[in-house]
């Protein structure tokens, strides 16, 4: 199956296709932005259309439409008479976006301290609305964001007042895509992907975009689907449907004890202070390797509740050595798993491979696929990167001031 790519302008029709090219590259990642790659001949033709910004590529992989985004950097070697693409989707936008007063997550009125949104999709939501331009804009022929709403399966917080999770405003001049990943990476939090669509692979409700509409936000309590009975990538057994399963393991990002604080941190050890601050630790890991701390202060003004669950989902993440395990599929057996096909991002499935003394046999998460295509009538290759699946409590600090379990 071949990867296809074809050049748009803003307003979502095609100008040029693409036909010389050479190291087609596509990465999706969890919670992350799409990008993507391609080297062309300064003789094709499409060359007339790269512009910076003002142009996008649109790449398919058979069926499925896997990109839709900016020309973001075009580099032009005239030795070797070639231009590389630097292709980026359009939550570009959202990085290069800030709060300002008049956003409805921001606090414009000094004197009421009391707003907050919702730890939910609801909340990320918002925190992206930041980055849509006004109707003065759009009246000013500003184009659009190109991102609108998608599916949000993730569960409503309750009102604040009946125990829901509620996050404190954000502040004027914060980056909205860091508020963004910075939900995503609270324990519990939402996950998301930028889905991209067309008329021809509808958004989730099987609408039509409209022009100059090429993704929509997709947000779950947890993305991806648990597969590791039914998909197993096996190396030297089973049915080999790998050309290499790769682990390495990574001492120096171990984590077993995490405290985050409110910005600025604790002034003084007065306990009125323990309220600022939420520390985490794992004890059967810091049992097998000793004590490996870290410290962060959050960008906002985080309730303890919401320090607390940041500190988990580090510690979570980072109490055992980090197995970061790469999988490259073959390409030329039956029994070969396909992106899309078989598997996506977020799925859990198993890594099974054995070799001399060694041997591993784990239910793993992918976090990111690479498709990667040399030529235009070369083969599809993938490279899969995933991460063990660990579980189970870690420990909160309990203090006199609020006690938390």
């Amino acid at each position: 199956m071949k990867l296809e790519a074809v050049i748009t302008e803003l307003d979502s029709s095609p100008v040029g296709r693409l036909t010389h090219f050479s190291n087609l590259e596509v990465t999706d990642a969890l919670n992350d932005s799409r990008t993507a790659r391609v080297t062309i001949s300064l003789y094709d033709e499409a060359m007339r259309h790269v512009q910076a910004l003002s142009r996008m590529v649109k790449i398919t992989y058979g069926p499925y439409l896997v990109f839709w985004g900016y020309i973001l950097r075009p580099v032009l070697d005239f030795g070797a008479g070639t231009c590389e693409l630097n292709l980026h989707d359009p939550t570009l936008k959202l990085k290069h976006h800030y709060h300002h007063f008049g956003d409805a997550v921001v606090n414009d009125d000094p004197d009421n301290q009391s707003l907050s949104y919702s730890f939910d999709g609801r909340g990320l939501r918002l925190l992206m609305d930041s980055a849509y331009p006004t109707q003065a804009q759009l009246d000013n022929f500003v184009p659009g964001l190109g991102i609108r709403y998608g599916e949000n399966s993730y569960p409503n917080q309750p009102d604040e007042a009946d125990g829901g999770i509620w996050l404190t405003a954000a502040t004027r001049g914060q980056n909205v895509w860091e508020s963004m990943t910075a939900m995503a990476g609270i324990a519990g939090g939402p996950e998301f992907r930028f889905v991209p669509i067309d008329e021809d692979h509808p958004g989730h409700d099987g609408s039509t975009p409209e022009p100059g509409v090429f993704c929509e936000l997709e947000i779950s309590d947890r993305l991806g689907s648990d597969r590791e009975n039914v998909k197993q990538f096996t190396w030297g057994m089973g049915t080999g449907n790998t050309e290499s399963i790769v682990m390495e393991i990574d001492g120096d990002q171990v984590r077993n004890d995490w405290t985050q604080v409110y910005p600025g941190g604790e002034k003084n050890t007065n306990l009125n202070e323990r309220s600022k601050r939420g520390r985490v630790w794992d004890e059967s890991s810091i049992a097998d390797y000793g004590l490996y701390e870290g410290y962060e202060a959050s960008q906002t003004k985080d309730k303890k509740k919401t320090l607390v669950d940041k500190a988990t989902a580090w510690v979570r993440a980072y109490r055992r050595p980090l197995n970061m395990v790469t999988i490259t599929p073959r390409t030329d057996s039956p029994d070969t798993l396909r992106w899309m096909y078989d598997y996506e991002v977020g799925d859990r499935v198993m890594a099974r491979a054995k070799r001399g003394l060694t041997g591993i046999e784990q239910t793993v998460r992918i976090t990111s696929t690479t498709l990667n295509q040399s030529s235009g009538d070369g083969d599809t290759r993938t490279t899969i990167q995933a991460v063990p699946v660990i579980e189970g409590p870690v420990s909160v600090e309990e203090d006199p001031v609020i006690i938390l379990s």
